[in-house]
């Protein structure tokens, strides 16, 4: 994704993806599942997926100018491998990828 000007929850809640517009920024957990849902990797069903670190909607040990993201890298077994961690909201520049129930 392009990085914004806008901070990621927003450009997320903006994206007009399929002419819908209740995206949203998933939390970690959601984040995850793209990855990890057992049988299916969905990360084969985003177009312009790439391995790297991701905003989620989450605060990072509950302070505030720490945001939660999630690194995906290959797992050196044909896999991917996820890691949680948190940075600074004011001074990183991460992907975002807007999720929608259905």
């Amino acid at each position: 994704a392009e990085v914004s000007p806008t901070y990621a929850a927003l450009s997320a809640s903006l994206y007009l993806g399929g002419g819908m517009t209740d995206w949203f920024l998933p939390s970690p957990a959601e984040l995850i599942l793209l990855a990890d849902g057992g049988e299916f990797d969905f990360t084969e069903s985003i177009s312009g997926w790439e391995l790297g670190s991701y905003w989620t909607s989450d605060q990072f040990m509950n302070v505030g100018y720490l945001g939660t993201f999630i690194e995906f890298s290959d797992d050196g077994q044909g896999g991917i491998q996820t890691i949680i961690s948190g940075t600074n909201v004011n001074v990183s520049e991460l992907q975002i990828i807007p999720m929608r129930r259905f």
